[in-house]
């Protein structure tokens, strides 16, 4: 058995010890998988692990929307990345390391064209169009 003190050392060799991170692998986008409808994919994904998703018409009606859900009321932890749709309580530029993520209770973040809300059992996604912005 490792004593108290002969863990700490070895822990403490380990952190000072320089390890090189593994170059990123180029992303062939011919090769990605691509949907038809993102969105009833989406849906479909999460329905299927137990979700819900709530179309909305405007980033306005997010908060709204949100405050309805006990769960969302009982949220410790929210990290927000549209601040303009709802304010978090969880500064995302202070991260610096991943494992830090693991008490956010609820994020509400942006993927690519859609604005996506999540928690483990609702979802709000905005559906991006080409002629009026946000539908």
């Amino acid at each position: 058995m490792i004593t108290s003190n002969s863990r700490r050392t070895i822990l403490d060799r380990l952190r000072v010890r320089s390890i090189e991170s593994p170059k990123h692998p180029t992303i062939d986008p011919q090769k990605t998988v691509k949907y038809e409808n993102p969105l009833a994919k989406f849906t479909e994904i999460l329905t299927w692990v137990g979700g819900r998703v709530h179309q909305i018409d405007s980033l306005r009606e997010v908060q709204p929307a949100l405050e309805k859900l006990p769960e969302f009321n009982a949220a410790k932890w929210i990290a927000s990345a549209i601040p303009q749709a709802i304010q978090g309580n969880f500064n995302l530029d202070q991260v610096d390391d991943p494992h830090s993520l693991a008490s956010i209770d609820w994020s509400i973040g942006r993927l690519v064209d859609w604005s996506i809300g999540r928690s483990c059992q609702e979802s709000f996604a905005l559906r991006k169009t080409a002629q009026s912005g946000f539908r």
